[in-house]
């Protein structure tokens, strides 16, 4: 997927116990110091009147607590100037079907 400032490559592993949903950008990246505020609700980096970017600042909360609800946790990696890279990692165990099989086993 590709916005008019950044490039976004999502991908998709399995490792022995967990599965891990990354989505990768090229944009202008997240400092250090305003990253921890990204996933309270309602907060936002660039909470200014004149932001370019529109949100209520609830899909990164949103995303975090689903993902802790389910035994996961949300990673970042990023840095001003060089994109972002989120990590959704959630354990293979939580992602079991009501007949007890994995989901996506037969």
């Amino acid at each position: 997927m590709v916005t008019p400032t950044a490039a976004m490559t999502p991908s998709m592993r399995a490792r022995w116990a967990t599965v891990v949903l990354a989505v990768h950008d090229t944009g202008i990246g997240i400092a250090a110091q305003d990253q921890a505020q990204l996933f309270e609700a309602f907060r936002q980096v660039d909470s200014s009147l004149t932001r370019e970017k529109g949100g209520t600042g609830l899909g990164l909360y949103l995303v975090k607590r689903l993902t802790e609800l389910h035994g996961g946790r949300v990673t970042l990696d990023s840095a001003a100037g060089r994109g972002s890279c989120f990590r959704i990692v959630l354990p293979k165990a939580s992602l079991l079907v009501e007949t007890g099989t994995p989901a996506g086993v037969a």
